[in-house]
Parts: C-alpha cells; structure tokens; sequence
C-alpha cells in the first residue's frame, strides 16, 4: 500500500512580486485580454504606482446564507449574501501623487506647483465625502512560465485608514486598500487575465 501521490506541475506554482497600476475610472482605456502581460501605458490613463513593500494582496471575501430544512441534516444549498473584494500593498514610492489616490483624490485636480514646491491639499467640507473612484490592474506571475497575469478591478475606492510613519530604521510608506464595487449588470467586478503560451 501507498499513500497518494501528487502530480506536481512546477510551473503552476508562483511566487514573486506584483504591479499596481491604476487610472481614473471611466477615463482610462481598459487594456485588451491580448495585451496581458504588457505594461499599461500613462497614455492610456495608466500610472504604475512604482516599488513596493510586503506584497501586493487580492482578497474576495463571502458571506453565505445557508438554506436549510428540518427534514436534512445538511444544507440544501447556499446562497452568497455579500461581496467583498480588495487589493492591499504599501506602496514604497511615496509621492503626492500616490499619497493622493491613497486619500481618494484626483492628484491632477489637487497637487498643485508653485515656485519650489508641490502641495496637495484634501477637499474641502462636504465634498471630502464623495471619494474619487479608480480602475486598477494587479500584474503578477501566470502558470507556464515566464508569463503575466492580470487582476482587473473596474471600479474601487480607497477603503481603509492611510498611516505614515516617520522612523529612523524603516522606510515611510503609503499603505492603501481598495474596494471593489458594483459596475453594472453586465459588467464583472474583477476579472482575471493570464498569458498563454504560443502553441509550438
């Protein structure tokens, strides 16, 4: 006798760093499935938000209703009651702009110049509650190879307290948390993309 035994596919197991992108939703072009693994372009309405630290991480949390009857032990099915999509990292490379979208601000309309300076500025009264709204696109490691994959999140906002510290042995970081809302009917709140290898 023998216990089982696997089948291991080295390829399918990832590891390595990610890439954020984003761009203001409704403004940049969604990039085509074909160009998965391919960086998006700032003429597109994409900016890379640059080096990181601890790892970019994608979560899809469920909440679930169980239908039950009294004449089964078991449930006779499940119905999914709530949604939660995120993606988390720290951002390494802490500029105003990054510090912007982290706050849920359109940096182009609020980081301003002048003569030696750059200054962002939160909104003002009651327009501090309707945050900025953000398509963002996760690249990392697809199965097969040196190959890409893609987690594109229509629409978010960013969702969670944003803390920086100043410290002597560490490095001062934009940590930044966004959640996935509803688009459309049509429309899926994330999708995933990987590159396939040409077949030989």
């Amino acid at each position: 006798m023998s216990g089982p035994r696997a089948t291991v596919n080295r390829t399918e197991i990832l590891a390595g760093p990610g890439q954020l992108w984003y761009g203001r939703y409704g403004v940049a072009t969604m990039p085509d499935p074909e160009d998965v693994g391919k960086p998006l372009l700032a003429a597109d309405g994409w900016t890379d938000a640059g080096a990181t630290d601890g790892g970019l991480t994608q979560t899809v949390n469920q909440s679930t209703f169980a239908m039950r009857v009294d004449q089964v032990p078991d449930a006779v099915g499940y119905r999914i009651t709530e949604r939660d999509i995120q993606v988390s990292t720290n951002i390494a490379q802490a500029s105003l702009w990054n510090l912007a979208i982290a706050l849920n601000h359109d940096p182009e309309e609020f980081i301003t110049e002048g003569t030696g300076y750059k200054r962002l500025a939160l909104k003002p009264g009651q327009d501090g509650m309707l945050p900025d709204e953000l398509t963002v696109v996760v690249a990392g490691w697809a199965p097969g190879g040196n190959l890409g994959r893609w987690a594109m999140l229509h629409r978010v906002t960013s969702i969670e307290n944003v803390e920086s510290a100043w410290v002597k042995d560490g490095m001062h970081l934009v940590p930044v948390t966004f959640g996935a809302m509803f688009v459309d009917s049509e429309t899926p709140p994330v999708e995933w993309i990987d590159e396939v290898a040409p077949e030989s």
